[in-house]
């Protein structure tokens, strides 16, 4: 492939201006309890957890859900964070949703953003490991915006560093938890390496399209369609 000089100069700017506005933020706001509007949903955002204003996954995240949901479907947000794909799901037409986080912020933000979305009696939300706290349940869409950097934002490490073992627990997990028909949508960026997240699925038989792409010019922010075997 023919190297892109104007490409790399362009994502390096994007990264300098970006590094620089979080920088400042941090200093703001990154303490104070906020409320984001993200594709017409408001969530809440607690002090230490990844705030959809600046890590630009949640729409993506959210057009994914909105494209793959089918009315009565049971929708799983995995890593739910906000809970934005719960209420996406919701939104989207799903008989049963269900979030989980292994984060304690993230589980009491969940929490708090679908009390204000009155929403709280429609989502059932576990606090847990990947699918630890899911026992025998399936799904027909899992939602899933993983961890995926491979360096660390200050004061959000582990909700943002990837767990170079999470790929493949992820992908072995699936087969217990996915319905026969159902599917995945994985949100992944160029500033991580993809591959550690698809390549185990595709070792574990599942087929894996593009689904949606979004181009952030900092990074490539791209939804995964992924079907179990012989879908």
């Amino acid at each position: 492939m023919t190297p892109d000089p104007v490409g790399r100069a362009r994502r390096r700017a994007w990264r300098t201006w970006y590094a620089t506005r979080w920088r400042l933020w941090q200093q703001r706001q990154q303490g104070r309890v906020r409320i984001r509007r993200v594709d017409g949903l408001d969530v809440v955002v607690l002090p230490g957890l990844l705030d959809p204003a600046w890590f630009l996954s949640s729409d993506v995240l959210v057009d994914a859900i909105g494209a793959l949901v089918r009315p009565g479907d049971r929708v799983l947000d995995l890593g739910s964070g906000t809970g934005i794909g719960a209420l996406a799901a919701l939104r989207a037409g799903a008989r049963r949703v269900v979030a989980t986080d292994v984060d304690p912020v993230a589980f009491r933000c969940i929490r708090a953003t679908l009390a204000i979305a009155d929403a709280a009696e429609r989502v059932a939300v576990r606090h847990g490991d990947l699918f630890e706290p899911l026992d025998d349940e399936c799904f027909d869409l899992i939602a899933f915006n993983p961890p995926w950097l491979t360096g660390s934002v200050t004061g959000l490490e582990t909700a943002t560093r990837l767990d170079p073992g999470l790929p493949a627990r992820f992908a072995g997990g699936l087969a217990a938890h996915l319905a026969p028909n159902g599917r995945v949508a994985l949100i992944l960026s160029t500033h991580g390496r993809p591959d550690a997240w698809l390549d185990p699925l595709r070792a574990a038989g599942c087929s894996v399209d593009a689904l949606l792409e979004r181009d952030r010019g900092s990074e490539v922010i791209t939804a995964w369609q992924v079907r179990p075997p012989g879908v």
